[in-house]
């Protein structure tokens, strides 16, 4: 009877110490996969990748150059692929007018780009880089993505970071 009464204690005790690394484990592993998601779109981002479809971000919207007086002054967006990259990440909607791109701190006004398609490239460049576009909405400047207060932008170093702390 003692000896049934020890193996069962000696049971218990196995079954509480694999329970409670469990549940340690499975909270990392949610952690990880997290982290991982995260550091795949940034990836994709960085590579002018759509996440959702691993074509071109450029195909998520259609952008038309516009000129006054023979000078480009705008891109028009046509088009947005709902669920795209360029929706996803800066937030663009159907006849926005892009006036300028932010790229590395560095900002463009569209006028003072030579060619729609440089223009285009720019707006890509924009988008890998986690930069930003200014466009014309409903009579208004906007800078887009919009980042509302507390709200930090991930960079693929915070990634790292969160990768580096996890100590696996």
């Amino acid at each position: 009877m003692r000896a049934l009464f020890g193996i069962g204690g000696v049971l218990i005790t196995i079954g509480v110490i694999v329970w409670i690394m469990g549940n340690g484990s499975l909270e990392h592993d949610q952690n990880v996969l997290k982290v991982r998601e995260n550091a795949q779109q940034q990836v994709s981002q960085i590579a002018g990748r759509d996440a959702a479809t691993g074509g071109s971000a450029m195909n998520s919207a259609e952008l038309e150059g516009m000129t006054t007086n023979g000078k480009l002054s705008g891109i028009l967006v046509n088009k947005v692929v709902p669920g795209g990259a360029y929706e996803n990440y800066f937030g663009l909607k159907r006849n926005d007018t892009i006036i300028a791109v932010e790229s590395q701190a560095f900002k463009t006004n569209v006028r003072d780009i030579v060619t729609e398609e440089d223009a285009k490239i720019q707006v890509m460049e924009a988008f890998q880089k986690q930069g930003y576009v200014y466009v014309m909405r409903d009579g208004k400047e906007l800078k887009l993505p919009v980042e509302t207060p507390g709200q930090k932008k991930t960079d693929i170093n915070s990634t790292l970071d969160q990768l580096k702390s996890m100590g696996r």
